[in-house]
């Protein structure tokens, strides 16, 4: 259930559902150093820590980018309603 990585620490594999943080980070091509300042300021995915590893499931990694999409669409459809100049 663990690897042990080149530092010689104990790593978690993740359980099936499942993504470490390093998994999670490639998925949203993102740095793990990223993802830990997001878990610091509460942003982010939902995680899960199993044995002080932080996990993000399949479904929070979805949602988030899902969340993400529905904001870059709204952004960009509130840009397109501006109303036009009148020129005198």
């Amino acid at each position: 259930m663990s690897k042990v990585n080149k530092n010689g620490r104990r790593r978690l594999e993740a359980p099936e559902g499942y993504n470490t943080e390093v998994e999670a980070a490639e998925k949203l091509k993102r740095r793990p150093s990223s993802l830990k300042r997001w878990r610091r300021l509460r942003i982010g995915p939902k995680v899960t820590y199993l044995m002080g590893q932080p996990l993000y499931s399949h479904e929070a990694l979805s949602d988030y980018l899902e969340s993400c999409e529905r904001a870059m669409v709204r952004e960009r459809s509130r840009r397109q309603r501006q109303p036009e100049a009148v020129s005198a």
